[in-house]
């Protein structure tokens, strides 16, 4: 099966199909399938083809072991 990379909407709480654990606001890669078709179509999230790079700022925020 397709995988992409899911990135919730800012505010919204999407969980995983079966196990209902939460994904992370930074998002992760899931299964293309109807759930998280009508998650994007919905407007709860997007699906990307590749995870987005992290932004500099960011970068320097984990590499420091802040959150």
């Amino acid at each position: 099966m397709e995988r992409q990379f899911f990135r919730p909407a800012k505010g919204r709480l999407v969980r995983m199909p079966g196990d209902g654990t939460r994904i992370p606001a930074e998002g992760r890669m899931v299964p293309v399938d109807d759930y998280f078709r009508r998650r994007a179509r919905d407007a709860d999230g997007e699906l990307l083809k590749q995870a987005p790079k992290p932004s500099p700022k960011a970068k320097a925020s984990a590499e420091n072991g802040e959150g």
